[in-house]
């Protein structure tokens, strides 16, 4: 039983350990959203990206208060940054590249689920498709907030080159007005 034992526990741990290179972001064959669960599962994932955004947005908020004084001798040098408002320099608690995974998962979400499947004359996703638009416009909406001007993008990016593309594209950043 032992050898047993140890014997799969090894060809897991050499399974784990595999690294796989790849330039795709995202698997568009393996992965359809043309039913309902499929959906509802994509839709989860995104709220699972917006949890992460919305833990670091409650501790933004909060240093940002009216009535917060921050002593120097506790806060560490990110804190203090964020609550002056310098909003240009990245910190762990104020990262675009969150907020722009839940951008990214709304733009794919968008992009294959079907806007015109209906079910007894009812649109069975338009409900989702509200949510995740509104998600992802909230998105936007921090971002600019934080950055003043940001890539703005409605496509999946779904490999490295279409990031850099979009990233060192100057005609895609826009500022809180322009979106």
């Amino acid at each position: 039983m032992k050898k047993l034992l140890l014997s799969v526990f090894t060809i897991l741990f050499l399974f784990a350990s595999c690294e796989v290179e790849t330039i795709d972001v995202a698997f568009t064959d393996d992965h359809q959203i043309d039913n309902p669960s499929d959906t509802v599962f994509s839709v989860l994932g995104i709220l699972a990206h917006v949890q992460k955004v919305a833990d670091q947005m409650v501790v933004l908020g909060e240093v940002r208060g009216d009535l917060v004084q921050l002593r120097p001798d506790i806060v560490d040098e990110e804190i203090t940054i964020l609550s002056n408002f310098e909003t240009n320099i990245p910190t762990k608690y104020n990262p675009y590249r969150e907020f722009y995974a839940v951008i990214n998962n709304c733009n794919y979400y968008l992009y294959k689920a079907p806007a015109d499947m209906y079910r007894e004359g009812e649109n069975i996703f338009a409900r989702e498709r509200a949510a995740v638009s509104a998600i992802r416009c909230w998105s936007y909406l921090q971002l600019a907030l934080n950055y003043q001007r940001i890539p703005y993008y409605t496509t999946p990016l779904l490999s490295f080159s279409d990031i850099e593309e979009v990233a060192n594209n100057p005609s895609n950043l826009k500022s809180l007005d322009e979106l």
